[in-house]
């Protein structure tokens, strides 16, 4: 996590207290739910416009469709900015080359190994300058749209913090929002053509809520199953996989003492599939998510959002993004897998398809 302020900086995912405090007290009131439901329309919108650039037959790498709708989002609501097609193409390769050579930074890469001429110290450089490149072009082009004016980014240029905390800040908010997202709904689409009838319960869902209309942001109460099939994806899947924290002080952890200052980490894809919580853990089964069944489980079980203090602040934007283009997209086509082999996880920045996700698109 500290190697992980190359890329980051001191932004709300690596910061210490007390900053971290401060910068989440100034963010929070963007991420409240009155205000999340005004970027529904908008967010439907993108879904809706890449549901029909689709047609019956084509093989696209649903990975790469997922994080390009993913950031789209992001760029809209979040940041209320309406880059012209040329920047927003640019800001999807800066944003896929730094996560492409984050691992080896946050990893590998010392901070004296940053400072050699290495090949992959070249190109993960040359990345974060492009990014922050666009991230001025985001600042810039600040619209109206919806939430604008109480949105991250206006938060963050009234809040009176410096230049550089702003850039940290909107590199955290841009890289972890589009991941998650695009993640969550690419092992989605994965699972749902895995598993027909669970498909097909979803699709029954959507028949019944929508009725052939665009979803909103007062459908989500009535679309339970597919948060079921999210949260059941998000299981198996956690788009953040492994997580680590610096102990405060000494304790013991079961048979191992932990002292201050130690590095605990924390892989929740293990957390995930332990089976005195998820019995046949290996099954996907929406049904674990059933309303009423988290008594059945500890609290601490299920945490693809991180839990206490420093949870994920954008968990509840994540949740509704991903619901919304679920429904928009599943109500008009079927994602089909080309091939009989099992896609497997890569554990990079975010869990990834190794490979991608090519999958051809039937409608529905």
């Amino acid at each position: 996590m500290q190697r992980a302020r190359a890329l980051l900086g001191d932004g709300l995912l690596t910061s210490d207290e007390p900053l971290h405090l401060r910068q989440r007290r100034l963010l929070q009131p963007a991420f409240q739910h009155d205000r999340l439901l005004a970027y529904a329309d908008a967010i439907v919108e993108e879904a809706r416009a890449l549901a029909e650039r689709w047609r019956p037959g084509e093989t696209a790498d649903v990975a790469e469709e997922m994080a390009r709708l993913a950031v789209r989002g992001i760029t809209r609501t979040l940041f209320a900015s309406r880059l012209r097609e040329s920047e927003f193409d640019e800001l999807v390769a800066a944003v896929d080359g730094v996560v492409e050579t984050f691992d080896a930074a946050m990893v590998a890469l010392s901070p004296l190994v940053l400072r050699l001429p290495l090949p992959r110290t070249r190109r993960f450089l040359e990345a974060r300058r492009r990014l922050d490149r666009l991230i001025r072009a985001l600042v810039r082009h600040r619209g109206e749209g919806a939430g604008a004016a109480t949105g991250p980014l206006s938060l963050l240029l009234e809040g009176g913090l410096d230049e550089n905390l702003i850039r940290d800040e909107v590199v955290t908010l841009l890289l972890a929002g589009y991941e998650t997202v695009a993640s969550t709904l690419t092992w989605t689409f994965y699972a749902l053509a895995t598993h027909p009838p669970v498909e097909q319960r979803l699709h029954q869902e959507l028949a019944s809520v929508l009725q052939g209309r665009l979803p909103g942001g007062d459908d989500l109460k009535r679309l339970a199953y597919a948060r079921q099939v999210l949260s059941e994806s998000l299981r198996l899947y956690p788009p953040s996989w492994i997580n680590s924290r610096r102990a405060l002080e000494d304790f013991e952890l079961g048979d191992t003492q932990v002292r201050r200052g130690d590095n605990v980490v924390v892989v929740i894809y293990f957390v995930h599939r332990d089976p005195r919580h998820f019995p046949d853990p290996e099954r996907f089964d929406p049904e674990r998510f059933a309303p009423g069944t988290d008594w059945q489980r500890h609290r601490c079980a299920f945490v693809p959002f991180g839990a206490g203090l420093r949870r994920c602040i954008g968990r509840d934007f994540a949740l509704l993004e991903a619901s919304l283009v679920l429904a928009t997209l599943a109500q008009r086509w079927r994602l089909v897998c080309p091939s009989p082999e099992p896609v497997l996880p890569l554990g990079q920045f975010t869990l990834r398809p190794k490979g991608g996700m090519p999958m051809r698109a039937e409608r529905h």
